[in-house]
């Protein structure tokens, strides 16, 4: 085994030891050379057993870029989408509230002025429609004034569901017939799943006093039925490359899924408010990067809360998908923000990039 995979595989084994993460897999490419490391068990837990390179994670976030904004990019090239319109243009319920003022562009960046997360899970009343809850909730998720600074939120990629799903027609669907079938995403699905065998747990619930464990981690997700536009994606890491693949593409203007100039927009800093933001896509701090200090600047990615990161690097041809279960058994534990930028600078090392 060549030293710089050895010293990866030597890490990943010690986080599997002091317990960071019960399960990971580890798939990338530069340049056309491969890197696919797996390890570890699918929970701790009686009825766990060992990772596959075909088990499958909750990938959270990553849902976000993989369904929703790539919806939408889509929707750009197909029917000259225009990101400057407001909610309220696609849903006419949300017109008479602050919601409806937000752009897509302000929601994509991130710069939209609202609140980064809410208890939608404990506010959703029986048969209430994701829609009416907005329109009901409104003035509590508005945090303050566009275009101030940008501050992740789920709850934009709420309201960007409701747009897609406008657009595109139900977001299971419109996933797998514009997204999943073209690229040939097979093993990127939405759940639940059913086998214990092929899916990595996450947290431990104390109602059901086992971990979710096929079911989505998401609370909020899971009130609105596991199919959403911020969360709901399971996955293996291989299941991710062809998605990676096409991005790449697609800025190289070799694409017939999605054009250059779609994809070179979506994965530009906006000039309207400082941060490290595209559109949908996070962008490549200048300082302590979940994707180390190899990967370029020209990157773009998104996280997974669950424990999971994708990212992409143009300019070196390469991306990396990096899978793990790090909030089992609780969500508390942080210690991966340590170890993903070794992780990701590792696996450069090994395709010679220093």
């Amino acid at each position: 085994m060549a030293a710089p995979l050895k010293a990866l595989q030597q890490r990943l084994d010690q986080a599997l030891n002091e317990r960071v993460f019960s399960a990971y897999q580890l798939y990338g490419e530069c340049r056309g050379k491969e890197l696919h490391l797996w390890g570890g068990e699918t929970a701790y837990w009686p009825g766990a057993s060992a990772v596959t390179s075909g088990t499958y994670f909750d990938i959270g976030s990553i849902t976000k870029v993989v369904a929703t904004t790539s919806l939408l990019a889509l929707e750009v090239d197909a029917g000259g989408l225009d990101l400057s319109r407001p909610v309220s243009h696609f849903i006419g319920e949300l017109s008479a509230d602050p919601l409806g003022d937000r752009t897509l562009e302000q929601l994509l960046g991130h710069y939209s002025g609202l609140v980064w997360w809410y208890p939608l899970h404990k506010t959703l009343k029986k048969g209430e429609t994701l829609t009416q809850w907005c329109e009901r909730e409104a003035a509590k998720l508005v945090a303050g004034p566009v275009e101030e600074k940008s501050v992740y939120s789920d709850v934009d990629f709420w309201l960007l569901t409701l747009v897609a799903e406008d657009l595109c027609g139900p977001l299971g669907e419109a996933f797998k017939t514009r997204i999943a079938k073209p690229l040939e995403l097979a093993e990127t699905v939405y759940g639940p799943l059913k086998s214990h065998a092929h899916v990595a747990a996450t947290e431990y619930r104390s109602k059901r006093k086992q971990p979710c464990w096929g079911d989505v981690f998401d609370e909020n997700a899971a009130a609105l039925g596991g199919i959403c536009g911020h969360a709901g994606l399971f996955s293996t890491a291989r299941g991710l490359a062809p998605f990676c693949r096409e991005w790449l593409l697609a800025l190289k203007g070799e694409s017939e899924w999605l054009s250059q100039p779609t994809a070179q927009r979506f994965i530009a800093r906006s000039p309207k408010v400082k941060g490290d933001w595209g559109l949908g896509w996070d962008l490549k701090s200048a300082f302590g990067s979940s994707c180390g200090t190899l990967f370029s600047e020209k990157s773009f990615g998104h996280l997974g809360y669950p424990g999971c990161s994708l990212w992409i690097d143009p300019e070196h041809e390469a991306f990396l998908i990096f899978n793990s279960n790090r909030v089992h058994p609780l969500r508390v534990d942080e210690r991966i923000r340590e170890w993903r930028p070794e992780i990701h600078d590792k696996a450069m090392q090994y395709w010679g990039i220093q």
